[in-house]
């Protein structure tokens, strides 16, 4: 078990985001795992919404055609204590619950993003300081060795491209997974059909997106970091 995770580690350090994790301290890195924890923790928010976006909509079929709920739906009603209320106030409750569950989430997530953000901002800036002080520590050969213009890029651009565009885009990318994991779980319970088939097309789709657009994106940030 120790070498299988010795040889995960070793991997993952040398992948892009392990090395540009490993320019924030054991500290920073654990603050920004928490955030990403928490952003996991907020999709299970989402799907909790969802759920009874979901009884509303059964509970507003039933009533319509003066039927009984099911039994999953009755259930629910009595776990929450609304089944002795009537259609009208159960359907105004779930909803009202629901609104305020999905609108709390995405408020905690752009919250929780934003100061992530900002951290990460600011640790940039720290970074960027601290090279620039070791470049003017450098001999006069040592820096020449570069051009300018590859300093400029490391001491300002580069590193903003690390913190904010590579870091950035992985707490902000952890949120949205998180989501996609938690729904296709909950998806999985009720209808696994459904959820096997949407996982398939909606793989596909970023296979495909993926296969179109890295390389580019890969030409253009190599372009950029030249002309920068």
């Amino acid at each position: 078990m120790n070498m299988v995770k010795r040889a995960f580690n070793a991997k993952y350090r040398n992948t892009i985001i392990g090395r540009a994790a490993r320019l924030l301290s054991k500290s920073d890195r654990r603050k920004v795992f928490i955030v990403i924890l928490i952003q996991i923790f907020l999709g299970a928010l989402d799907l909790l919404g969802v759920a009874l976006i979901g009884i509303v909509g059964a509970l507003a079929v039933s009533g319509v055609q003066s039927r009984v709920p099911g039994d999953r739906v009755s259930s629910v009603l009595d776990f929450v204590g609304l089944s002795s209320f009537d259609f009208q106030t159960q359907t105004a409750l779930l909803g009202l619950a629901a609104g305020v569950i999905l609108v709390g989430r995405t408020v905690l997530s752009v919250f929780f993003t934003r100061k992530a953000l900002f951290f990460l901002g600011r640790r940039g800036a720290a970074i960027s300081a601290d090279l620039t002080s070791r470049v003017l520590s450098q001999s006069l050969l040592a820096v020449q060795a570069r051009t300018s213009q590859e300093t400029l890029y490391a001491l300002t651009s580069g590193v903003g491209s690390i913190t904010l565009g590579l870091l950035g885009t992985v707490v902000t990318m952890a949120s949205d997974a998180s989501l996609l994991v938690v729904m296709a779980i909950g998806l999985v319970v009720v209808d696994p059909t459904v959820a096997l088939s949407s996982f398939i097309f909606f793989a596909l789709i970023g296979f495909l997106l993926q296969r179109l657009l890295s390389g580019k994106a890969q030409r253009l940030g190599m372009e950029q970091s030249e002309l920068s």
